[in-house]
């Protein structure tokens, strides 16, 4: 008897998507088998339930205050700012979670966090959910002043680099002029002439380019060089 009553425990298939692009893989598992038609009624079948995070509504998520809410919303796509500003509004208002739930996001909330992303944060931002109400504000404070400080660094030196690069650029422009000016009026030139021209800063060039029709030999250019 006991056999004839056995039952298996149900097995339901679940894709969580956090994804930016709309979900358009086929959900039902006969469709992706080549000429599964063949096979009629005999063939495995199932289809699985798509969870896509990033439509629910941060409000939605904020009402329910659970463990899975406060999953989907650490886990939707937003800035760096909106994150820490959820990972606040957990600290503080998810009053329904026990301690080991808090526990388990934090360590969610570790190892799901990217290395660059840890960089910028600068602090252990997975302890602000284990923290004293009112450490939160404090320690959210400090991560965002270190984010903005790191961005700021980050534009300057991207700004300058650009600004060398730009440099670099025209320098390299001026060279391919003072190669060309100097072999059409001396006619080809050595490779050690080459070299040298190519390490010339963007004074020389310029100074070549200026007076290439007063200069009446290489010697000349190999002088002032």
């Amino acid at each position: 008897m006991k056999s004839k009553d056995f039952r298996l425990p149900a097995i339901v298939p679940l894709v969580l998507y956090n994804g930016e692009y709309k979900w358009t893989v086929e959900k039902k598992f006969k469709n992706i088998i080549n000429k599964s038609k063949l096979f009629g009624n005999n063939i495995i079948d199932f289809e699985y339930i798509l969870i896509d995070i990033n439509k629910y509504e941060k409000e939605e998520l904020m009402e329910l205050k659970d463990l899975v809410s406060a999953v989907f919303l650490l886990d939707q796509k937003v800035d760096i700012e909106e994150f820490i500003s959820r990972v606040k509004d957990i600290a503080i208002g998810f009053n329904n979670l026990t301690e080991e739930q808090k526990m388990m996001l934090r360590h969610w909330l570790r190892v799901t966090l990217s290395d660059e992303l840890k960089g910028k944060l600068g602090e252990k931002i997975e302890d602000i959910l284990i923290a004293k109400k009112e450490e939160v504000n404090r320690m959210t404070s400090n991560i965002s002043k270190t984010i903005k400080e790191t961005f700021k660094k980050t534009r300057e030196e991207g700004m300058e680099k650009g600004i060398e690069k730009g440099i670099e650029k025209a320098r390299q422009k001026d060279v391919e002029i003072v190669l060309k000016l100097l072999t059409k009026k001396f006619g080809n030139l050595d490779d050690v002439l080459k070299e040298k021209i190519e390490k010339l800063d963007s004074d020389k060039l310029s100074s070549i380019i200026e007076n290439i029709l007063d200069i009446e030999s290489l010697q000349e250019v190999i002088k002032s060089i």
